[in-house]
């Protein structure tokens, strides 16, 4: 048994990197000195273990072809990103009407002073974390959703700032607008399409048809957010749908989450961890 990064994981890990100036990915999956946890696997953790032991993090609801998978991410930041990053964090987890929070088990992050904290999203406690979560943010997905596109969207979103309103309103009404679009078809959701993939970064023209411009921006869209192989950009699927939105979330990060003005100086973050099985080691917990 070796524990995996899982691919949308290792994606998602990547986009957060590119939200915050001075991020530096550096880990998802643990190494020896780290032999339990989040960053380690289901089947891989001691039995009993703290990380497998709600319901969330193990079966029945957590599916078998999850029990091989790493469920935590760690980023380094200096401590500006630390401290904007803790802002966003922990509004979210004060807010218990906030549907993002079903999908998180905990995230440790630093407000600039004191010690370190672990924010736990289903006990609704704050607690101490160690002194090296002043310098990277540690955050853990319930195992049920490692292979959850909502989840991942959920994750960028609140590393990223956005609203809650904002975050329901794309999810409840945007994803539906625009899957089952196909190419050659005009009218409101095939400008709600432009719209998204616009605010996503990509250009596909303002024609409001479904056209081959349209479709060169869907197919760079779904390859930067992970897709690979051969995959058709004439029409939205579920999975498209989810990718657009990611993208979207991502964009939304970068010019509207804290970048105005120079960064701080870093801290002490420390060198990322050294590849490993479809993953990265972890040189943390």
């Amino acid at each position: 048994m070796t524990t995996k990064a899982h691919s949308k994981m290792l994606n998602t890990a990547r986009a957060w990197e590119d939200q915050m100036s001075s991020a530096v990915f550096s880990g998802i999956v643990g190494d020896t000195n780290h032999p339990d946890g989040m960053h380690i696997s289901f089947e891989d953790n001691p039995s009993g273990n703290w990380s497998i032991s709600r319901p969330p993090d193990k079966p029945p609801k957590m599916v078998v072809s999850l029990e091989e998978y790493a469920a935590a991410i760690d980023m380094s930041m200096n401590k500006t990103d630390m401290v904007t990053t803790h802002k966003r964090v922990h509004a979210v987890w004060a807010d218990h009407d906030d549907p993002r929070r079903k999908f998180f088990l905990a995230f440790n992050v630093w407000d600039g002073s004191g010690d370190a904290v672990r924010l736990d999203f289903d006990k609704n406690t704050a607690n101490f974390a160690s002194s090296d979560h002043q310098t990277h943010t540690h955050g853990e997905l319930h195992r049920m959703f490692i292979n959850d596109d909502q989840a991942y969207r959920a994750w960028l979103s609140m590393t990223g700032g956005q609203s809650k309103a904002d975050w329901i309103y794309q999810e409840d009404e945007m994803g539906s607008f625009i899957i089952g679009v196909e190419k050659g078809e005009d009218g409101a959701d095939v400008k709600c399409l432009q719209n998204l993939l616009r605010r996503g970064g990509y250009d596909p023209g303002s024609s409001g048809v479904y056209d081959d411009k349209t479709v060169a921006a869907v197919k760079k869209c779904r390859t930067d957010m992970g897709q690979t192989g051969d995959f058709d950009a004439t029409k939205i699927s579920g999975d498209a749908a989810a990718q657009i939105l990611a993208a979207m979330a991502v964009r939304y990060a970068k010019d509207y989450a804290g970048k105005q003005g120079p960064p701080g100086s870093p801290g002490s973050p420390g060198a990322p961890g050294a590849p490993g099985e479809d993953g990265v080691r972890d040189e943390r917990s």
